[in-house]
């Protein structure tokens, strides 16, 4: 396990000879790891092939029947956030802007020490954004 920790992060194609002797190893000792690896490559080619939300949906049904908890975790999370991230694919948008304005929103609340009076807080934020 020394060693293969840097080669899992890559694709089959791009592994050198002894990166490809290391992974046979890997592989033969440690099925689990050659199973989640599997896995891992397919979510990766979801998102470099940029499909669609039918083949998340794929990956998603079959992480399910995987058995690592590892995998079913990350296909619990993934699931969640599907529309986000087809909306990503489809309009190449994301939550920055919110997030941005979020971050002015706490900003704001900081420098005015707190808020006392929500209606007041309210009408200090239109009047500055606006």
């Amino acid at each position: 396990l020394a060693r293969s920790r840097y080669f899992l992060f890559k694709s089959q194609e791009k592994w050198s000879d002894s990166q490809k002797q290391r992974a046979k190893i890997l592989f033969r000792e440690y099925p689990i790891i050659a199973k989640a690896y599997k896995y891992y490559i397919y979510f990766r080619n979801c998102y470099e092939l940029n499909n669609k939300n039918s083949n998340f949906s794929m990956w998603i049904k079959e992480a399910y029947n995987s058995g690592i908890k590892e995998i079913i975790s990350a296909a619990s999370t993934i699931e969640r956030h599907l529309h986000g991230i087809s909306n990503y694919f489809e309009n190449k948008a994301t939550n920055a802007a919110i997030e941005g304005f979020h971050a002015k929103l706490k900003l704001f609340r900081q420098r005015t020490r707190g808020i006392v009076d929500k209606d007041f807080f309210f009408y200090r934020i239109i009047n500055y954004f606006a």
